[in-house]
């Protein structure tokens, strides 16, 4: 079975620490250069069984594209990948490290698809389940 995935998004994309809402094309224009410049440094690694291709975004968007290169879709229990994964997903995403895009209020998407290039899941963190996730 596939291992869970902790990730550090926050880690790769370079804005400032502060937290604060930014003007929405300020904002825009540092998340479309943080995007080029994570995506340079992919496809990469990050277990067995998990590669990360890209990163995609824009509008308020932020999607991570990953690929489970030992399976096919269709050998992917999806219902439990996601059981696995969404509650790290939402911890990643709603961490101190990620305040910046709580605050300036963007969904983050997570899209894994098998080595077949088909769909298995996507686990989507909104800004609202993060303020939620804090109470």
């Amino acid at each position: 079975m596939i291992r869970t995935l902790p990730l550090l998004l926050g880690a790769l994309l370079a804005f400032p620490a502060a937290a604060e809402k930014l003007p929405a094309a300020e904002f825009e224009k540092a998340l479309k250069d943080s995007i080029r410049d994570v995506n340079s440094r992919l496809p990469r690694m990050l277990d067995n069984d998990i590669r990360w291709e890209k990163v995609s975004g824009g509008n308020r968007r932020l999607r991570y594209h990953y690929t489970l290169v030992n399976y096919d879709a269709a050998q992917v229990d999806a219902a439990l990948l996601k059981k696995r994964q969404a509650p790290r997903e939402l911890a990643s995403s709603c961490s101190p490290n990620m305040a910046l895009y709580i605050e300036n209020d963007v969904t983050l998407s997570y899209e894994y698809r098998g080595r077949d290039g088909r769909e298995v899941m996507t686990i989507t963190v909104t800004p609202a389940m993060c303020r939620q996730a804090r109470r």
